[in-house]
């Protein structure tokens, strides 16, 4: 006698058992650029509740330094079967590394389930931007203007 399990006790099983139905967890958009280090990064971060009963997920996150800015709600509250999104703001410090960040965010329920989506910080350029100066030549017209004025001021005077 061979033991196997047939299509139909799979099936039978299924309906007996019923997987439970899990939260979904997205962020949008899931990579961002900013031009310099210190500027800020909007991220929707859409949280959707399947179950049967109002759920409420507290957000956390892995991968941000904590020299990072982190704007965020302290929880959300999702009706059954229903999405809820928030806004999830990143901002670098000034003189942070150019390149790729990437993090997760996660959001947990009050029974311990958790759930999360990654996310990637693209920052392009580590120096805050450049002040405009002036050349050489452009201090050099400042001067002459600046010494005109004041020769034309004091020949006024006397």
């Amino acid at each position: 006698m061979r033991n196997s399990i047939s299509y139909t006790s799979i099936a039978v099983l299924a309906l007996v058992f019923p997987m439970a139905a899990l939260a979904q967890v997205s962020i949008s958009p899931t990579s961002q650029s900013v031009a310099n280090a210190g500027d800020a990064a909007t991220y929707v971060v859409t949280v959707t509740n399947p179950t049967a009963s109002t759920q409420t997920f507290v957000p956390t996150w892995t991968g941000i330094p904590s020299s990072w800015g982190v704007q965020y709600v302290f929880s959300v509250t999702v009706a059954p079967g229903g999405s809820q999104s928030f806004n999830f703001v990143l901002t670098t410090p000034l003189g942070q590394a150019s390149g790729s960040h990437p993090f997760t965010v996660i959001v947990a329920t009050a029974s311990g389930l958790s759930y999360s989506t990654p996310g990637t910080l693209i920052i392009n350029s580590a120096s805050p931007p450049t002040v405009p100066t002036l050349s050489e030549w452009g201090m050099f017209l400042l001067a002459a203007l600046l010494a005109g004025t004041a020769a034309l001021a004091l020949r006024r005077n006397t």
